[in-house]
């Protein structure tokens, strides 16, 4: 991610990217709209109750949003939010919040991409450019909540440094990890490798490991399953 520029390149893919303002708000609920319409598992993203006030507050009051243009066309944009307990918005992160205020957590919000741009490197580009944004910002931890189902966003969020550290069930019904990302330099120390290996779908394991100090660390995807591993977090 060529931030100075504002080009993205994964691959032989180029995008513009650019901070987007209120300006914006009907571009990307009407890219929202069509990336909902077809998503490659219905739990993967939710709608939000009230989608132009989600929208809006991440393109001033809340956070910040970016889009990712190619040849003029809005393909994909994302949002962060920088204090979730400013934004009030933390209900969904209880779990890992530190309330004494301590911590000032951030949450990677949303990132939605129309199909015909899906599995060519924007979200892994849309993490980075969040990350690097909640770092200048003085944002201490980002959270974010993800299906057990939506595999790519498993994967990219793992594999660019997040862990997962909780799993909820909300009262609709939903399931969620709850992957956490550190903006500080801060390590982690693990005792000697165990691996644990849950499949995805086995909250009940989850829950247990979770409760135990393990920490979900990458996704395993066998063609048939995938898995979660685990490493037990010392202290």
């Amino acid at each position: 991610m060529d931030l100075k520029t504002g080009v993205s390149k994964q691959s032989d893919h180029r995008w513009i990217t650019r901070q987007l303002g209120l300006s914006d708000a009907n571009a990307v609920i009407a890219l929202r709209h069509q990336a909902l319409k077809e998503l490659e598992h219905h739990d993967n993203y939710v709608m939000e109750d009230d989608e132009r006030k989600f929208v809006e507050d991440h393109l001033g009051s809340a956070g910040v949003s970016f889009g990712f243009y190619d040849n003029g066309c809005l393909v994909a944009y994302t949002a962060l939010t920088l204090d979730l307990c400013a934004a009030d918005t933390e209900y969904e992160y209880e779990h890992l919040i530190n309330r004494d205020g301590t911590e000032k957590w951030g949450a990677l919000a949303a990132t939605l991409v129309v199909p015909e741009y899906r599995r060519r490197g924007i979200q892994h580009a849309a993490i980075k450019l969040r990350l690097d944004y909640a770092k200048r910002c003085g944002t201490e931890r980002l959270g974010v909540t993800v299906s057990p189902y939506n595999q790519a966003s498993l994967s990219n969020l793992l594999s660019n440094g997040g862990s997962i550290q909780g799993i909820e069930t909300y009262d609709d019904g939903r399931t969620r990890f709850l992957i956490a990302f550190e903006c500080r330099q801060k390590s982690v120390s693990f005792g000697i490798p165990e691996q644990v290996i849950v499949p995805c779908h086995n909250v009940n394991l989850h829950r247990r490991l979770l409760a135990e100090n393990y920490i979900g660390k990458r996704i395993i995807n066998t063609g048939v399953d995938s898995y979660i591993t685990y490493a037990r977090k010392e202290g």
